[in-house]
């Protein structure tokens, strides 16, 4: 069986990484390269996560869309403007349907902005990241950065991406693709998991 089949979250044509294999000491590593899509979806993954986020979005839907039906109402009962009352009623519709998806566009393209206009040196790129029963690390091309399992807030999966948070809004991101086979995907998740309620 290829390795493209083995993961099939790999890009076409892009080498896959060594299986993963337990060292002495209980360490496991994945190298990685991360681009802006990553970042990005790491945003749109954190937005979907917070709950202030997904009380921001009810209040986009609902509220202007509560305010322009109540103005499409007003001019179909009380004046004789009714034909007002058509354009403010599908007012109201668009932003119930759609209001969301506009600000999700808004926000990936604030955070894309973001992105672009500095280097990222210690964001974008190659990256090593070694788990071990005490700590994970993370290694890039201008230096490292070790974090305790105690002090890691939170080990998820998301859809293309598994992100370990070391704050509430900064996590390591470690892309599926990277991984040479996809069971290494949910061995490496599920050993995190392990260390970590070891730890805590």
């Amino acid at each position: 069986m290829s390795i493209d089949a083995e993961n099939p979250y790999q890009s076409p044509g892009r080498s896959a990484g060594q299986p993963l294999v337990f060292s002495a000491d209980g360490a496991l590593e994945v190298r990685s390269m991360l681009v802006e899509d990553d970042a990005l979806a790491f945003g749109d993954y954190f937005h979907s996560r917070s709950d202030s986020h997904r009380r921001q979005l009810l209040f986009i839907r609902i509220a202007p869309s509560l305010i322009l039906f109540l103005l499409a109402v007003f001019y179909l009962l009380t004046t004789k403007l009714q034909i007002f009352s058509v354009p403010l009623l599908f007012g109201g519709l668009f932003f119930l349907i759609f209001g969301p998806h506009f600000v999700k566009w808004r926000m990936r393209k604030a955070l894309l902005k973001v992105i672009r206009e500095g280097q990222n040196l210690s964001v974008l790129g190659d990256q090593r990241i070694v788990i071990t029963p005490k700590e994970i690390v993370r290694f890039h091309s201008y230096g490292h950065s070790a974090t305790y399992w105690p002090a890691i807030e939170g080990i998820e999966m998301g859809t293309e991406h598994l992100f370990v948070f070391v704050s509430a809004n900064s996590a390591f991101i470690m892309p599926f693709r990277d991984f040479a086979r996809k069971d290494d995907i949910k061995l490496f998740f599920e050993t995190m998991q392990k260390y970590h309620q070891q730890a805590v």
